[in-house]
């Protein structure tokens, strides 16, 4: 499950953690430094006892990563979210 740390992803990851046999939430982010999300991420699934992943991004061409991955989209990014689902898709 992708969880980003906002509520709406942390409510799907607790309810879907009695029904889901060994669930393993994924987060991105984009950020060096300590990333308040991520954090709450941590804590959620360190109290539910999850095998959670955090995924750190980088993107050092900025062009041509959205021209890749608009062409995946196949139409222009309408939300930047997207850019955390390309990169957990990988």
């Amino acid at each position: 499950v992708s969880l980003s740390g906002g509520l709406d992803s942390s409510i799907v990851t607790a309810l879907s953690h009695p029904h889901i046999e060994n669930l393993t939430p994924y987060t991105n982010t984009f950020m060096a430094t300590a990333d308040p999300e991520v954090e709450h991420s941590k804590a959620l699934c360190h109290y539910l006892k999850q095998n959670h992943r955090i995924i750190q991004s980088e993107v050092t061409h900025l062009e041509h990563f959205l021209k890749r991955l608009i062409w995946h989209l196949a139409e222009p990014i309408q939300n930047i979210a997207m850019m955390n689902s390309y990169f957990l898709g990988q």
